[in-house]
C-alpha cells in the first residue's frame, strides 16, 4: 500500500498541536508538584491515622476498597492511603481530577485539581488541620522547592501553590454522596 502524502490540513493540524501542546519542561513542572502535593498528603494521612484514638469500631466502608477497584485499570484506581492493616485513616486517598487525569492539558495551563476521600463528611476542623500539617510534609518531601498552602474554604479544600503553578486540593467523601441519594429519594 502506498504511503499517504501530507497534506495542508494535516501540517496544519500537526503546527496547531504544536501550539497549544505544552512544552516538555511544562508538564514536569505540573507532574512535580502534583507527585509531591500527593506524597506530602500521604505523610498528613499517616499523622492523622496515628493521631486517631484507636477505637474497636470499623470505619464504614472499610471493605469496599477491594472489591470497587478489583474490575478497574490502573488508570482507574486511586492513589490510595488506606493500608489493610490500617483501616483507622481520616484520608483515604486521593484522586487527578479535570484536565490533568484526562491528560487533556495545554500549554499555559498552570491550574490542577485534586480531590481527596475522606472516611467521614469532611469538617473544617479537618481541613484546617491539614491546612496545618502539609507545609512540613511538603518539605520533607520536596525540601529544594518551596510551596504555600492556603485554606480554600468556599471550595471545601486547600490551595497548593509554586513554581507559578496553582493545586486546588478539594475534600469529599463517599458519605455525601450516600447522603446526598438518600434526600433524592424522599
Amino acid at each position: 500500500m502506498p504511503r499517504r502524502t501530507e497534506s495542508s490540513d494535516d501540517r496544519h493540524v500537526m503546527a496547531r498541536h504544536s501550539e497549544i501542546y505544552p512544552k516538555e519542561e511544562e508538564l514536569q513542572a505540573i507532574q512535580r508538584i502534583v507527585s509531591h502535593t500527593e506524597r506530602a498528603l500521604k505523610n498528613v494521612s499517616d499523622q492523622l491515622a496515628e493521631a486517631k484514638p484507636k477505637d474497636g469500631q470499623p470505619v464504614t466502608g472499610q471493605g469496599k476498597s477491594e472489591s470497587s477497584t478489583a474490575g478497574k485499570t490502573d488508570a482507574e484506581k486511586t492513589f490510595s492511603f488506606q493500608q489493610d492493616r490500617d483501616a483507622n485513616r481520616i484520608l483515604k486517598g486521593v484522586m487527578r481530577v479535570g484536565h490533568l487525569a484526562k491528560g487533556l492539558l495545554l500549554h499555559g495551563d498552570t491550574n490542577v485539581e485534586l480531590v481527596v476521600l475522606c472516611a467521614d463528611k469532611p469538617t473544617l476542623s479537618l481541613l484546617k488541620k491539614v491546612v496545618e500539617l502539609l507545609p512540613g510534609a511538603l518539605k520533607q518531601v520536596a525540601s529544594d522547592n518551596t510551596y504555600t498552602v492556603t485554606i480554600n474554604a468556599a471550595e471545601a479544600g486547600l490551595i497548593v501553590a509554586g513554581d507559578g503553578l496553582t493545586v486546588l486540593v478539594q475534600f469529599t467523601s463517599p458519605v455525601m454522596r450516600e447522603q446526598g441519594n438518600k434526600v433524592e429519594c424522599k
